[in-house]
């Protein structure tokens, strides 16, 4: 008796002699994926790449409107300049009171400091934030 004999076919219509096993895998996979394929055929998901061309991409013809990423960058790109700028003129504790909306007056009891030291290290802090911010 005779061993069977496996081949697989390749792109180009050439078939190729392969063991048992390995055909058995090969197209157990193939079958897993034309699966997958027609499930989602059949549920109307999309795939990208099946809108490529050789000059654009697919996923080029899809825009997501709801954020910008661009914008999204420069706040993170500012915001952290805005920490190091806070950090390097040592004033981090009085703007965290600003920000917290304490008066001035509890801020200076937190500090051991007077109100008007408070207010001017505060007004002083503001306008050189403002002047960071414009540049």
């Amino acid at each position: 008796m005779t061993e069977q004999k496996y081949f697989i076919k390749l792109e180009k219509g050439q078939l190729i002699e392969v063991n048992k096993e390995v055909y058995i895998t090969y197209y157990q996979m193939a079958r897993k994926e034309r699966y997958q394929y027609e499930r989602d055929k059949k549920y109307g998901l999309l795939y990208y790449d099946s809108w490529d061309t050789s000059t654009i991409n697919g996923q080029d013809y899809v825009k997501d409107f709801n954020s910008d990423i661009e914008k999204l960058i420069i706040e993170k790109m500012r915001y952290k300049a805005i920490l190091n700028f806070i950090e390097k003129n040592d004033k981090e504790k009085i703007l965290q009171f600003i920000i917290s909306n304490e008066k001035e007056n509890e801020i200076a009891k937190r500090l051991g400091i007077t109100q008007a030291a408070v207010s001017k290290k505060k007004n002083k802090l503001l306008r050189l934030l403002k002047d960071f911010l414009e540049k």
